[in-house]
Parts: structure tokens; C-alpha cells; sequence
């Protein structure tokens, strides 16, 4: 499948800024899980190039017990053009364990280009980055679709396409300590 116009120009229906959403990262050995670290993801609302743009930063860190074997301190920030849910600006800022990464991204959806520390760099229509595109598929209408369905999309990441997609499992009912959830 390739990469439809139904990812593109979607209304944000399901976040606000302020949100801030925090999980927390288990690392797993021997049948244990631990709490090795979190990840926590803050959108708010600014103003980039003379657009309303929710600005996403995701985080994710180790903890301090951990750091002594594998440190974690990761950045991601996109800034996400409220009209249509595309990524205007994409911030990646890396290091694990002294592995480091930094990119910084413009998007140009006009001509179909991002502006990367690398170099510019032709894309496709729809593009989305690693941050917006948890944001957009939050948004996907799901009854449209049924079990098993592939919703195709394009991530630009390392300063190449990837062509991805969700694949919808369906709907359930999750029970947690705050009540049922469909």
C-alpha cells in the first residue's frame, strides 16, 4: 500500500496542550521486569514561523541506577502545524549509553524537502517525523477501518523515508485502576 491522502490535513480532536503524559520503561531479564527509566512526552502551544504550532518534546531518561550501566538521555521536538497535524520543525537529540545523535529538521511540505543538519533532502507528501506521528495517529479515525487493516504512512528519520505502517488491531475494553476504558 502506499502512503494515502488520509494522512494527510487531519483535525486534532484528542490532545490539548498541556498534556503531559508520563510511562515508565522496564528493562526485562530473567522473567524480571525492573524500572530501569521513564519517558515522558509535554505538548504545548507556540508560535514557529508565524504559525499556531503544538511544540511535543518527548523525553526519555534512565534512572540513576542505571546510568551506571546504560545512560539514557534522549530529546525528541516537533512542532506540529495545528491546520493539518504536519510536522513543521523536528529536533532530534540523542544519547545512549555515549552513542550521540543530534538532527535538526525543517520540513517544507510546499516543495516537499526537509532542511537537515546534513543537508536537504527530497520527501513525499504526508511526511511525518518520529513525535508528530504519535500525535496524528491519535487522531486516525478508526471506524473506518477493520481488524487487520494497514494504514500506511511515510516517517522521515536519519535523513531518509521509511515507509511505515499501523496495523489496526481493534477496539477493547482496558481495565485500570481508574475505572474501564474502551
Amino acid at each position: 500500500a502506499s502512503t494515502g491522502d488520509e494522512f494527510c490535513g487531519l483535525k486534532n480532536t484528542s490532545f490539548q496542550a498541556g498534556e503531559s503524559v508520563t510511562m515508565r520503561v522496564f528493562y526485562s531479564t530473567l522473567g524480571m521486569y525492573v524500572s530501569a527509566g521513564e519517558a515522558t512526552f509535554n505538548t504545548s502551544l507556540e508560535r514557529f514561523n508565524g504559525k499556531t504550532a503544538y511544540h511535543c518534546v518527548g523525553e526519555g531518561k534512565s534512572y540513576p541506577f542505571f546510568d551506571n550501566f546504560f545512560k539514557v538521555r534522549d530529546r525528541y521536538e516537533s512542532y506540529i502545524d495545528t491546520a493539518n497535524l504536519l510536522p513543521m520543525k523536528f529536533i532530534r537529540n540523542v544519547d545512549e549509553g555515549g552513542y550521540k545523535i543530534y538532527n535538526n529538521i525543517t520540513f517544507n511540505h510546499n516543495a516537499n524537502t526537509a532542511v537537515t543538519t546534513n543537508g536537504i533532502f527530497k520527501t513525499t507528501n504526508c511526511i511525518q517525523d518520529v513525535v508528530s506521528a504519535i500525535y496524528y495517529a491519535r487522531n486516525i479515525n478508526f471506524d473506518k477501518y477493520k481488524p487487520g487493516d494497514k494504514i500506511p504512512f511515510d516517517m522521515f528519520l536519519d535523513d531518509e523515508i521509511h515507509h511505515l505502517y499501523l496495523r489496526y488491531m481493534g477496539k477493547e475494553t482496558v481495565k485500570t485502576r481508574y475505572g474501564k476504558f474502551r
